[in-house]
């Protein structure tokens, strides 16, 4: 979920395309369980896959490195009942 083109932020589009890409699985793939890795810094994403239903179940210390700064990365999942 990267919109690489600032004219597109914040117009909802990275929201529409993860439900679209979670029914799909729910619906045509038949998922139980859909995770995602999201890095600690990104708050927007963190945010966003809470709001679709998604909790932290795991966290990989010191797992990326950007610009000489390493952050952990977060796991997260959402199960479908």
């Amino acid at each position: 979920k990267l919109i690489g083109e600032k004219e597109y932020r914040e117009k909802g589009l990275a929201k529409e395309a993860t439900q679209l890409w979670i029914n799909y699985g729910i619906n045509n793939l038949n998922l139980k369980k859909i995770y995602v890795n999201t890095i600690e810094n990104n708050i927007r994403n963190v945010t966003l896959n809470k709001e679709l239903g998604f909790q932290i179940e795991g966290i990989l210390r010191k797992e990326c490195k950007v610009d000489n700064k390493y952050y952990d990365l977060l796991r997260m999942a959402l199960i479908v009942d």
